[in-house]
């Protein structure tokens, strides 16, 4: 066997060496938790349902205004939509979940105690999304455009328990979800009384508070919804200061697999109160939302390209039938 041969055979060998572990590399990650949970959260039906890509309507257009943008400081608006520019998604961390209960008193990271019964071990996902967004908005006095570039930057949190009974994602489901929202480009106006709430097919009222510290909701304490069922809104912008200004608010919603969105109306009363229906046409057992958009008047009542004051409530329900 030539010497050749032989330097020839230990490079194929070599290479081969660096192959398998490559693989073997990447078969290990495939079997980290973070990528069994970045595939629940962005692949699973249930998953996707909870955490779509975007909250708003960016499917929805305008009549097609023309006309350019004219210098009118304060307007009237008849309308907006938005154009999504870009959207990136990112599970940062599926750190352990440390919360001491009856299950884990020795190991508070160990285990948490599930709401039927029996222990599950637990990870808190972080999930950062970034939307770049456009708001053409419309104003009524002249057909004219103003345009808006809006950044939303937010972490969002799912508590995923690793349950004997589920196959997928080597057992990881999502148990509970933290707060929802969006549209951080307020300035302090919005008060951390400030809530949206509506009521169960059941009766039972479910309320979310945006502005406030994150807490988790578990899935079965979502509220819960047939097809048709009617969906009663109550938004309540707490105790607000005297010489704080209009706010517009607009409702999005899903109809039949597309968000969309209607006025509500504009007031500066401290509450909105607002009907929708069920409509959705979502798969039984999955998730949808129902979204408040609220504007104060540096938003959609300012021509200057860069007064932007919003605040974007999400409320998941599940769809039961």
């Amino acid at each position: 066997m030539s010497v050749r041969f032989i330097a020839y055979l230990a490079i194929c060998v070599a290479i081969g060496w660096i192959i398998y572990a490559c693989n073997d590399k990447s078969t290990d990650f495939e079997h980290t938790d973070l990528f069994q949970i970045t595939g629940l959260i962005n692949d699973s039906d249930v998953g996707k349902s909870i955490f779509p890509q975007y909250w708003i309507d960016t499917t929805s257009r305008a009549n097609l205004y023309t006309k350019a943008h004219s210098a009118v400081g304060t307007i009237n608006p008849s309308d907006y939509w938005v154009e999504v520019v870009k959207h990136s998604r990112t599970i940062l961390d599926v750190a352990e979940s440390c919360k001491t209960d009856q299950c884990n008193q020795d190991n508070s990271c160990a285990q948490i105690e599930l709401i039927d019964a029996g222990c599950a071990h637990a990870r808190i996902a972080s999930i950062r999304d970034s939307v770049i967004c456009k708001y053409h908005i419309v104003n009524s006095l002249d057909s004219s455009i103003i345009l808006k570039q809006v950044n939303f930057v937010d972490v969002y949190t799912a508590l995923v328990a690793k349950l004997n009974n589920v196959q997928q994602y080597q057992g990881w489901a999502i148990y509970a979800v933290g707060r929802q929202r969006e549209g951080l480009r307020f300035a302090g106006n919005f008060l951390d009384s400030t809530s949206v709430t509506v009521v169960s097919s059941d009766g039972a009222p479910f309320t979310s508070y945006p502005m406030r510290r994150i807490q988790y909701y578990r899935t079965s304490q979502l509220p819960q919804f047939h097809s048709g069922d009617p969906i009663d809104v109550h938004i309540n912008l707490g105790d607000r200061h005297s010489d704080e200004s209009l706010v517009d608010a607009y409702i999005h919603y899903n109809v039949d697999g597309v968000v969309r969105r209607e006025f509500i109306g504009v007031t500066s009363q401290n509450t909105f109160d607002y009907a929708i229906y069920e409509s959705s046409n979502a798969s039984t057992g999955t998730f949808s939302q129902v979204v408040v958009e609220l504007f104060r008047d540096t938003a959609l009542r300012n021509d200057s390209p860069t007064s932007f004051n919003n605040l974007i409530t999400v409320i998941t329900y599940k769809k039961i039938s």
